[in-house]
């Protein structure tokens, strides 16, 4: 009888994929923070017409630090972009 369940060979051996969260904290306008997505999205796949199922399946957004469970995981970026933001000419 076949193995029901489903095995990936790339990942190690006794490990199974899962999902991960990655969190990238910017600085930025809205504008800003939507252009940095994209880059993002265009290094986890440069080919957006490729044909399904992309190697490592990801999604991505945008989200205001208003609307995170914690509104203080960021407040030293914060702190650095004001100070920053007075540097500039």
């Amino acid at each position: 009888m076949p193995d029901e369940q489903a095995h990936d060979d790339s990942a190690p051996t006794g490990e199974q994929p899962s999902v991960w969260e990655i969190r990238i904290g910017v600085y930025a306008t809205e504008t800003q923070a939507n252009e940095v997505k994209e880059q993002f999205v265009r290094l986890l796949c440069p080919d957006p017409e490729h044909e399904p199922p992309c190697p490592v399946p990801w999604s991505a957004w945008v989200v205001h630090e208003s609307d995170l469970d914690d509104p203080q995981l960021y407040a030293e970026l914060t702190e650095q972009g004001e100070a920053e933001r007075h540097l500039r000419p």
